[in-house]
């Protein structure tokens, strides 16, 4: 139905995708999701908002419509509203992984730094490194020096296993860049509690990390396997389950 909509949008306009998409009865929510996501890759961004604004007319607690607004939202610099998008699609999904890291980077950047970490808090143990490296950076610096140590250390532990499975490449590069950067979280912390003198150095050899800085921000590096959901755009909005 989606595509169907797209097509009479660009040939008749908004109108007549709406009469089509609404006649899809039970499946109309969906379809409005879905052809938010059309349109928005047409750069169409007005309509988009106006497309899953129906979406969540018709099913407020649909998930890759919930995800999509939201990120559309930070997308056109509306961080609030984003927050209160994410905050409920959070209610409805509480899975969310990759969205509740987007929302307590949100919050962070408001300065929200305790409510950032409880909102990353039921993600500890999550497969998604970037998400736990963030969540150890606001350990940090909320001084919660035991619990930064909780998080990194068997971080680093399958860190290094890893560098050892990969020798070359930008991956490894990457892996290094967020080893150094796991490693000054742990130093860091564990001279707040222990003393400086009593720090164990990185055994990332100077060769292995050439080039490479610790980032805090960079994302998408997994310590175990990607999923994907069913709602994408070309900017990579994904879906949560419903």
């Amino acid at each position: 139905m989606a595509e169907r909509a797209a097509e009479l949008y660009a040939d008749q306009g908004w109108s007549a995708a709406a009469a089509h998409l609404d006649g899809g009865k039970d499946l109309a929510a969906e379809a409005w999701a879905r052809f938010a996501v059309e349109v928005y890759n047409e750069d169409h961004l007005d309509d988009a908002e106006r497309a899953v604004r129906r979406a969540l007319t018709l099913e407020p607690g649909r998930g890759d419509a919930l995800m999509f607004f939201a990120e559309l939202l930070e997308e056109t610099g509306r961080p609030d509203d984003a927050i209160e998008s994410y905050r409920r699609l959070l209610a409805a999904h509480p899975g969310a992984a990759e969205q509740a890291l987007a929302l307590a980077r949100l919050l962070a950047e408001r300065g929200e730094i305790a409510e950032a970490a409880a909102v990353l808090a039921p993600f500890a143990d999550h497969e998604l490194l970037t998400l736990r490296l963030e969540l150890a950076d606001l350990r940090d610096r909320l001084g919660e020096h035991e619990a930064v140590l909780a998080i990194v250390d068997p971080i680093i532990a399958r860190m290094k296993l890893e560098l050892g499975n990969v020798l070359t490449g930008p991956l490894r590069q990457e892996l290094a860049a967020d080893y150094l950067h796991a490693r000054r979280l742990h130093d860091e912390a564990f001279a707040a509690l222990h003393g400086r003198e009593k720090v164990i150095e990185a055994s990332v050899t100077p060769a292995s990390t050439t080039g490479c800085s610790a980032r805090p921000g960079s994302r998408g590096l997994r310590v175990g396997p990607s999923t994907h959901g069913s709602v994408q755009s070309k900017r990579g909005s994904p879906s949560a389950s419903r």
